[in-house]
């Protein structure tokens, strides 16, 4: 443990109860945002998509607390991949380390991915849309995306820090406006308490918990480890890890409630090609869905 404490010494500690917040909240505010209330709303749950968001929210919150926790009692960056070592061994922390690393690997991949779709509906040369799959110049962009992302990195944390504070500002104000214009401009009630064809739930409530996995709620809610991962860069760890990582998941449980609920009332299903209907599997019933959810914006909101 001695020896773990010095090799810290060498990081620099720069990051605040703020940027551990920040971290944590553009960890769990990611290119899904749509995607996810998209897909919880019109693939799975109908209105009942806001009850995977909440139950899927209190299950994070008996989970990120333990971990905030041990954050700030081993303010060890690495956290995740670490935390084993002290408890498990370290041959088993080598097998999850290597699991961690393939998981860290591919978010970063999936990220520069969902950031050239969006991108996609203004350049088309994106993405193959016939056959949902980046084309040759959007696995280009991709890679420079990544690029980008190393960079920033290397640029050093006090940097990325204040960097993450513009990212982290822009995540809150567009979903923010998002869910104000909804809201103000197109909201239907009667939607949101299931006045629609199915009801409430027209799935069922199996479709409540298995939309959980597959329209990105947990995937969405994971991203609250990236606070701990810079847990031994902080200037008071033990305080900030663990009170910006709880904040920060409150925080992004509201606003994807919120957001789940201005998509529900608001957007018109039928333009979008969904229309629920009660005996049908939600993978039956979805239709075709539109490619990118920025092209809902496209959508005519007649009723």
């Amino acid at each position: 443990m001695t020896s773990n404490a010095q090799s810290q010494v060498r990081l620099r500690r720069a990051l605040t109860v703020t940027d551990y917040f920040m971290l944590a909240f553009t960890g769990m505010v990611g290119s899904g945002w749509l995607f996810a209330a998209l897909g919880a709303a019109g693939a799975m749950g109908g209105p009942a998509s806001l009850l995977s968001w909440i139950i899927a929210g209190v299950f994070f919150i008996f989970m990120v607390f333990p971990f905030a926790e041990l954050g700030g009692l081993f303010p060890f960056s690495g956290s995740l991949a670490r935390y084993n070592h002290y408890s498990h061994g370290t041959i088993s922390n080598y097998l999850l380390a290597w699991a961690y690393t393939l998981g860290a690997v591919t978010t970063v991949s999936v990220e520069a991915v969902a950031i050239v779709e969006y991108a996609s509906y203004y350049v088309p040369q994106f993405w193959n849309s016939s056959i949902g799959v980046l084309t040759p110049l959007g696995l280009v962009v991709a890679a420079l995306l990544v690029l980008v992302f190393l960079a920033i990195q290397l640029i050093g944390v006090n940097v990325y820090g204040w960097f993450n504070r513009f990212i982290t500002a822009w995540k809150i104000l567009i979903p923010g406006l998002t869910i104000i214009l909804l809201i103000a401009l197109y909201f239907h009630p009667d939607y949101v308490i299931g006045k629609l064809p199915g009801g409430f739930v027209p799935y069922g409530y199996s479709a409540v918990f298995a939309g959980m996995i597959t329209t990105g709620i947990v995937w969405a809610y994971e991203g609250f480890r990236q606070g701990l991962e810079y847990a031994g860069e902080g200037k008071n760890p033990q305080r900030d890890v663990p009170l910006g990582t709880i904040l920060a998941l409150i925080s992004a449980i509201i606003l994807y409630i919120l957001l789940e609920i201005a998509f529900i009332g608001a957007i018109n299903w039928k333009a979008a090609g969904v229309e629920p209907v009660i005996g049908k599997r939600s993978h039956q019933a979805v239709g075709k869905l539109i490619h990118s959810p920025v092209r809902l914006w496209q959508l005519e909101y007649r009723y």
